[in-house]
């Protein structure tokens, strides 16, 4: 558990590759849980629980299939890479929901509105980077080919979640 804490954080740092993630399936089972747990919770007071429910288990779904798409020429990879991915997603979503939980509230001063959205704008760039990151050592490209490939991936996973939820919402 420890391994894998460390192993999380130097790989949002940029430090760690998909390579140095644990390719166990149970290791993969418990990081689905925590990824779809973690999404379930963030997103359950704006849609309920029972879309909730449906729009976490989508972008699992979504990063999945991405997974197995970008690398379909290196199949030994996807375990890990899959892991990667849903390593990095758990740490900043934890991050994210912690910044919401100190932040956001009944007593939230307008004022603070600008630094609050920058704060979380860094954080989805933060995100983005990171995937990037994770894209580039997995199918071996560049940075910046990296961080286009998963714009792409956050772009896709954003447009599925508004028509789900203008499928679920009739």
């Amino acid at each position: 558990m420890k391994g894998l804490l460390d192993h999380g954080l130097r790989l949002i740092s940029l430090r760690d590759t998909p390579a140095d993630s644990p390719s166990s399936k149970l290791t993969q089972r418990n990081l689905v849980l925590a990824y779809v747990l973690l999404a379930i919770l963030s997103i359950a007071g704006q849609f309920g629980l029972a879309e909730a429910i449906v729009h976490a288990i989508c972008d699992v779904a979504i990063l999945f299939a991405f997974t197995k798409l970008l690398l379909m020429k290196h199949p030994e990879r996807v375990d890990q890479t899959f892991n990667a991915f849903l390593l990095a997603g758990v740490f900043i979503g934890l991050v994210h929901s912690l910044m919401r939980t100190l932040f956001i509230n009944e007593q939230t001063d307008l004022a603070q509105a600008p630094l609050l959205s920058l704060s979380f704008m860094a954080l989805a760039f933060w995100l983005l980077l990171v995937y990037g990151h994770i894209v580039r050592n997995a199918i071996d490209v560049k940075l910046s080919s990296g961080i286009l490939i998963s714009l792409g991936l956050l772009t896709l996973n954003f447009l599925a979640m508004i028509t789900l939820a203008s499928i679920i919402s009739f």
